[in-house]
């Protein structure tokens, strides 16, 4: 339950010891989430069980392994402390005010590069990419379109539709990058083209 992806891992042990150097604690109610966890707090939620809002299967950064639900209670340090120490390494409030009694304080979110698409395709369909990269239910085209745009290669729509944009995207990662000029899609190239989008972004 509290798998994260590498760099969310990281940075939440640094965040621990910041925490823990301020006087408070770090404890996690939850982090990652699996199709059916999520499924069960969407339920619970639509039942009336769960009073904050869980999206459906496929739209939240839990299922990414970027999400972590912490206890407020055990902080022991003001919230807006806490704030301030998770922002430094990366971790964002999804809530506008640091308010204990504001549904979802709890919330917080290693974006990393994505949050370079949140602007452009809205925070849902960025999620649902997150959950993509990391191979679950993966549609590798529109993966492939997400590293090509956050590198300024590709320009269209992340719409999983293999057309002459993406194509031609696709060319001029790999001539750039010194790979036959085709417009396959071999394990090579998704490895250098999401090496390439972390060497960018480093998360």
């Amino acid at each position: 339950m509290n798998q994260l992806v590498g760099p969310a891992a990281k940075s939440l042990r640094k965040l621990e010891h910041a925490v823990r150097d301020a006087g408070g604690q770090l404890i996690l109610s939850d982090a990652f989430r699996t199709f059916d966890m999520q499924m069960q707090a969407f339920l619970d939620w639509q039942s009336g069980k769960k009073k904050a809002y869980s999206p459906p299967p496929g739209h939240s950064f839990h299922e990414a392994g970027r999400a972590i639900d912490i206890s407020l209670d055990d902080l022991g340090i003001k919230l807006l402390d806490f704030w301030v120490l998770a922002k430094k390494q990366g971790w964002v409030p999804i809530v506008s005010k640091p308010r204990k009694n504001i549904s979802e304080a709890w919330h917080f979110e290693y974006r990393g590069y994505f949050a370079e698409l949140i602007p452009i395709i809205r925070i849902k369909k960025t999620a649902k990419l997150a959950i993509m990269d990391i191979g679950i239910k993966e549609n590798i085209t529109q993966i492939v379109q997400m590293h090509l745009k956050l590198q300024d290669f590709y320009a269209g729509n992340i719409d999983g539709v293999i057309g002459p944009i993406t194509e031609k995207a696709v060319m001029d990662f790999k001539a750039k990058y010194g790979l036959p000029i085709d417009t396959s899609f071999d394990s090579y190239f998704i490895l250098l083209l999401r090496n390439k989008t972390y060497d960018k972004f480093g998360n």
